[in-house]
């Protein structure tokens, strides 16, 4: 277990890593691009301030499957022996990914974008980044077990393994299904909520 949290807590630094670069790289663009990505943005939350408008089923199917995917890539690299550096820079890419959503909110909106960052992108990441973290970890430790023993020819029981990183695998797909669910069903409300005068709260 405590091999585990040493593999979360890298992992996490690694997300971070990504999410500080994310920002960096933004803020390097010629602001030309700058503003292109944030009037993008404000159509972006405006259109999520509607949610009437939005097929809501079809919507969380679609923010499902993009979560699907990143879980298959890590379960694919996982089952690779080849498979840890690309895992750790997958984990990067996601951190990347949300520290330049966060600094374009906050381009965007000034420092009404921290709040609308707590409403749009806090919300389900709090389940999906742990969730990704997990896996991450798992796949990493099934890699290294394959890589142990096929390679240095090192022990072990393949059916156990398997079986813990499948159980862990499906464990995260349901809270990655969760997430689709907060980030199409309850993201909105609290963005309506916000731009209905929480904001003066």
């Amino acid at each position: 277990m405590q091999n585990q949290w040493s593999k979360w807590i890298y992992l996490a630094i690694v997300m971070l890593a990504g999410a500080i670069c994310g920002s960096i790289f933004l803020q390097a663009l010629p602001a030309a691009q700058q503003e292109e990505l944030n009037q993008g943005l404000v159509s972006y939350v405006a259109w999520m301030n509607q949610p009437a408008a939005v097929d809501q089923s079809m919507l969380f199917w679609d923010t499902f499957f993009k979560h699907v995917k990143w879980a298959a890539a890590l379960i694919v690299l996982g089952i690779s022996m080849i498979g840890i550096p690309f895992i750790v820079v997958l984990v990067f890419m996601k951190g990347f990914l949300l520290g330049s959503s966060i600094y374009m909110l906050v381009q965007a909106f000034g420092s009404e974008g921290i709040w609308l960052s707590l409403f749009t992108i806090a919300p389900h990441n709090m389940i999906t980044l742990p969730a990704i973290i997990v896996l991450s970890g798992a796949a990493l430790s099934f890699a290294g077990f394959l890589f142990n023993q096929r390679i240095r020819k090192q022990g072990g029981v393949m059916s156990e393994q398997l079986i813990s990183f499948s159980t862990i695998a499906m464990a995260m797909l349901l809270l990655l299904a969760c997430a689709a669910l907060v980030e199409v069903y309850v993201s909105p409300l609290l963005l309506n909520w916000y731009a209905a005068g929480g904001s003066s709260l």
